[in-house]
Parts: C-alpha cells; sequence; structure tokens
C-alpha cells in the first residue's frame, strides 16, 4: 500500500501509521478433495480461490517498507509511505447480505494508536462481490488520507516477483 496525504497529514504522521487488513483465517481452497492440491507448481498448490468461513478472519498488520517524505525546497517531491503484507490469495471484504450493494471494511488504518487524538479510518471493498486477490500477482492500492476519509486511489496488479534472500519468518 502506498499511503499518501492531501496535505492534512505531515510524513512523520504518515509514517506513523498502524494499518491492519482484515485477512480470512478459515479458507475453503477451491477443488475437490485432494483435487485442489493436485497441481503443485514451484512447490506452491494451485490454488484459485479461497472464501471466509463461518465468518472468522483475523487482522494482518502491514510493516511499513519505505518512509514518507515531505515535500523540500526545489523540485523535490512528496513520497509516500509504503506498506506491505504477504496473505494468501482470498477475497476481502465480500458482503453477502441481501440488498448489499457494497462490500464491507477490510483495511483499517490507525494514527495516534492509543492517545487522546486517535483517529481510525477504514476502506470497504466497493462491491458486494469484495476485493479478489489471485494467485501469483501482488496487489498495490495507492491510497489519500485526508482529513476526513482515507480514499482509495488505483490498485495496480502485477506478477508476483520473487527475490531470495536469508531471515527468520513468522506466521502472524
Amino acid at each position: 500500500m502506498n499511503l499518501k496525504s492531501d496535505g492534512t497529514y505531515d510524513a512523520a504522521t504518515l509514517n506513523s501509521a498502524s494499518i491492519k487488513l482484515k485477512r480470512n483465517k478459515k479458507m475453503t481452497i477451491s477443488g475437490s478433495g485432494n483435487n485442489a492440491w493436485s497441481n503443485i507448481s514451484d512447490g506452491w498448490p494451485s490454488i484459485t480461490t479461497a472464501t471466509l468461513t463461518s465468518g472468522e478472519s483475523a487482522d494482518v498488520t502491514l510493516v511499513k517498507i519505505e518512509d514518507a517524505t515531505d515535500s523540500g525546497s526545489g523540485a523535490t517531491e512528496a513520497k509516500p509511505a509504503r506498506f506491505v503484507a504477504i496473505i494468501a490469495p482470498q477475497t476481502l471484504g465480500a458482503n453477502s447480505a441481501s440488498g448489499a450493494t457494497i462490500g464491507t471494511d477490510y483495511l483499517t488504518l490507525t494514527l495516534g494508536s492509543g492517545t487522546a487524538t486517535e483517529k481510525t479510518y477504514t476502506l470497504k471493498a466497493a462491491d458486494k462481490d469484495g476485493l479478489t486477490l489471485k494467485y501469483g500477482s501482488q496487489y498495490t492500492l495507492t491510497a489519500t488520507l485526508t482529513k476526513f476519509e482515507l480514499n482509495p486511489g488505483t490498485i495496480a496488479v502485477e506478477a508476483w516477483k520473487e527475490e531470495s534472500g536469508e531471515g527468520n519468518f513468522e506466521w502472524q
């Protein structure tokens, strides 16, 4: 997620944001029986979609990988803060309620967490079918934070980029 401001908030405020994505905790994998896992490619099962089961979900905290900067004198342009999370393919924010036209909350952004000035903003899926994240893709949401709301901008979809490295990995 690229997080920028309309000028209401400075880079330090954007950098201190806490962003949580509501992901599906229990998922149903497309396919039946072992067929869902039979097509293994590069060590990963070929999952076409996953759906929420019994309304169970869990929040995933996005990790900031790049600080925002304020615009400076001359040609220096403000840069957004960049936050990331890796989650399984699934549909976020789907709304199965009768007569629903928009989805449910799938992202929460908090400024000043735990303080008297704490502010929380949420994003809902644009339609009742939610936002479907597919296997083998990475999604970048560019959103603008204003005084009153978090405005979703574009969602860029690219092929997943593999990188190598070392370190510890921990599931949340």
